[in-house]
């Protein structure tokens, strides 16, 4: 299976705390060195694994923590 990496698992942890758009995502000091099309990547790479759902469309775009993605992220 694909491995979370750290830079993941801090997108987990972001969305957790309530930063469930890109947007606000971006602002986070600890992205400040990732470009937006990295972010989103890694968010698809989440989804892929089940961690991580995505809900709305365009720019009303919201991400989540799956709660059964809360548990796969503490085994991986």
């Amino acid at each position: 299976g694909m491995k979370v990496s750290s830079r993941q698992q801090q997108i987990v942890v972001a969305l957790l705390a309530g930063n469930n758009t890109l947007p606000q995502l971006i602002r986070l000091s600890g992205f400040a060195e990732i470009t937006e099309r990295t972010l989103q990547r890694d968010l698809n790479e989440l989804i892929e694994l089940g961690i991580v759902s995505r809900q709305g469309e365009a720019r009303a775009i919201s991400y989540t923590v799956v709660p059964k993605g809360k548990i796969n992220l503490a085994l991986s």
